[in-house]
Formats: structure tokens, C-alpha cells, sequence
């Protein structure tokens, strides 16, 4: 019998041992690891918190790196495999998401690894490159927070202007105000409770059936939860959002959501699409000078080019049939989202439950110190 311990316990030390019974000796010897030069000694909580910050920050930031290298090529296949703009819209949102999920995902397992094998009985002592990653999540946050703070204190504003307006001639299926804009604002805002926010400009421009499709493009907005979406876009908590190619994915997204909304107010339908094209056409005219205000929400218009909008009223609608291919399709329902969901938790908790991440964990920890 003795000899057969022996042989386990050579076995198990060629394998490297379990990270529990090494976290279990370190917290037998009672004195905590001291700090070096470059190293802090922090208690349990502190450590847990720091390693979701810091695996969120590396791992998201090299998402997002890989993303904005891509992004040009990417766009333009997902552009030209998606049947409808709407589909177009809702792949460009998921990729938009990715570098946020990823992190998100390694987060959750690295602290859950770290909860799991790591003793609580004493402190540890940091390395300053986990400390500076764990720093660099903790700033990507709060940007996050600062520009949500921007949007709402934009909300606000608008919800001012609206309320000094008088009710819209053009009746709508939600409030509605008419205003003195020098621009051409037709626009959606808020994300609660949504309100229509009309130039009247534009009302005495338009027609009556003019007026109606442009009502009917925000409705569609306002069924699509295009405001949400647009307010997740801004939101995500990664290096992305400061790159320049944000700006490029979030105009691509736009003038997807924009032409999804056009197809979705005229449902096929000759006349709308008319309609809605010569409002389109006399509101850019009516923008030509004025400078676009920056407004929260959906906006039928923000000063872009509106030919390749125009033109595709012009042509017969788009079909809106399910794409089932790639990876929007597997999500694109209920039932595939949440497929994707639990299959991705499901890694997360599995990866956490191996030692060998608490291992990677730790080295990290522990780098420069």
C-alpha cells in the first residue's frame, strides 16, 4: 500500500498536480506572499474583482483589434449575403457585440475559476502588468458610463424642445410635436417612452400621404427597437468604441436600419414608396445649409447622402425571407439566440471548472512581480 501512495503521489506531481491542492498548501504555510519591487499585496475580494476587469480588458481589446482590422471586408460580405436590410442591420449589431461577449465570457470564468480554487485566507501580492490591465477594464467602464451620461443629458435636451412644440397636424400613433428647427429634424427619441419630434419645416413642406410615410418610417423604427439598438452601439464597454472604425460600423448600421425602416413603412407598396421618396428628397433639400444637430434616437434624415435610399424606394421592395446561414442565422430567433446563449455560458462554466485556467490566472497574477 505504501508503495502504491508513492506511485500516485509521482504521478500526480509529473501531471502538474490539481490547482486546488496547490491553493490549499499555499493557504496551510499562513503568510501571505511578499510584494516585491513592482508587486502589491491585495486581500481575496479585491484580487477577485481585479481578475474580471483585467481578463474583460485583454480579451475584449484583442477582439476589438481583430474586428477593426477586419472590418471593411466583413461589412462588405455581410452586406452582400443578407436578403432584407433588416437582417443587414441586425448581423452588423452582433458584430458590433462580439468584442463585448468575448470579454464578457472570459470574465465570468476567469473569476469564477479564480472563486473557485483560490484560498481566502490571506492576501497575495500583484504584479503592476495585472494591476494596469485590471486598471485599463475598470476606464473602458466608465467611458462606457460617460457616454451613456452624454446620451441621456441629449435626451433631455430634446425632451425640452419637445415639450415647448405644439401638437403635430399629422396624426401619429404616439406623441407628437411639431417645432422651429432651422434643420429638417424628424426624429425618434427617447427609449422608453419614444416621442416623435417633428420639424415644421417639414410639415409645411410635405404632403398629407407624404407626411404619413414619413410618420410610418419611424413607427417602424419604434417597432424595430431601433433606439435600443443604437443606445447598445454606443454603449459597449471596449477598445472599439474609441477606434475610427466605430464611427464606420455605426454609420453602417444606421443607413442599414434606415432602409429597413423605409421598406417596413411602405410594406411593399407602390404609393408609400413614392411617397416616402419625395418626402425624402424635399427634406434633404430643406437640410442643405443648416447644420445637423445631434440627436439621440432614429432620425429620418442626418445630413448623409440619400440616393442609394431614394433609388431602392424606386425598385421593387427587397425580399424579407429568413437567412438561415451563418452565424446571424442561428441567432436570428428567440430559440437561436438563446441556443447561442446557453451554448456560451455553458463554455464559460466548463472553462471555468478546469484548473488549468485558475493556473493561467495565476501567472498572470503573479507576471512582474
Amino acid at each position: 500500500m505504501p508503495g502504491r501512495c508513492a506511485a500516485l503521489a509521482v504521478d500526480v506531481r509529473r501531471r502538474g498536480g490539481s490547482a486546488r491542492c496547490r491553493a490549499a498548501r499555499r493557504a496551510r504555510t499562513g503568510d501571505p506572499p511578499q510584494a516585491g519591487g513592482g508587486a502589491v499585496t491585495l486581500g481575496f475580494e479585491t484580487r477577485w474583482v481585479l481578475v474580471a476587469l483585467a481578463s474583460y480588458a485583454v480579451v475584449s481589446t484583442a477582439a476589438s483589434l481583430l474586428l477593426a482590422a477586419g472590418l471593411r471586408s466583413v461589412l462588405a460580405r455581410l452586406v452582400s449575403r443578407s436578403p432584407s436590410p433588416r437582417t443587414t442591420a441586425d448581423r452588423i449589431l452582433l458584430l458590433r457585440l462580439l468584442p463585448c461577449l468575448f470579454g464578457a465570457l472570459c470574465a465570468v470564468a476567469a473569476s469564477l475559476a479564480f472563486a473557485l480554487f483560490e484560498p481566502r485566507t490571506h492576501g497575495e501580492a500583484v504584479g503592476w502588468p495585472f494591476v494596469c490591465a485590471a486598471t485599463a477594464g475598470a476606464v473602458l467602464l466608465l467611458l462606457a458610463l460617460g457616454r451613456g451620461a452624454r446620451s441621456a443629458l441629449a435626451s433631455l435636451a430634446v425632451g425640452e424642445v419637445w415639450s415647448a412644440g405644439s401638437p403635430a397636424r399629422t396624426p401619429a400613433p404616439l406623441a407628437a410635436r411639431e417645432v422651429e428647427a432651422d434643420f429638417p429634424v424628424v426624429a425618434l427619441s427617447g427609449l422608453w417612452r419614444p416621442r416623435l419630434v417633428l420639424a415644421r419645416r417639414v410639415a409645411d413642406a410635405c404632403s398629407e400621404e407624404e407626411m404619413q410615410a414619413v410618420v410610418a418610417h419611424e413607427m417602424a423604427h419604434l417597432h424595430a427597437h431601433d433606439n435600443v439598438r443604437q443606445a447598445v452601439l454606443t454603449l459597449c464597454p471596449d477598445l472599439f468604441a474609441l477606434l475610427p472604425a466605430a464611427r464606420v460600423l455605426e454609420r453602417s448600421w444606421r443607413e442599414a436600419a434606415e432602409r429597413a425602416a423605409d421598406e417596413a413603412a411602405t410594406a411593399g407598396d407602390e404609393s408609400r414608396r413614392l411617397a416616402l421618396a419625395s418626402a425624402l428628397v424635399k427634406v434633404a433639400r430643406l437640410a442643405v445649409g443648416p447644420r445637423a444637430p445631434v440627436l439621440p434616437g432614429s432620425t429620418l434624415l442626418r445630413g448623409e447622402p440619400i440616393a442609394e435610399r431614394v433609388r431602392s424606394l424606386l425598385s421593387p421592395p427587397a425580399s424579407d425571407a429568413l437567412d438561415r446561414s451563418g452565424v446571424a442565422g442561428l441567432g436570428g430567433s428567440p430559440r437561436g439566440a438563446a441556443g447561442l446563449a446557453l451554448l456560451a455560458v455553458s463554455s464559460a462554466l466548463f472553462a471555468a471548472s478546469r484548473p488549468e485556467l485558475f493556473e493561467l490566472v495565476e501567472a498572470a497574477i503573479r507576471l512582474g512581480r
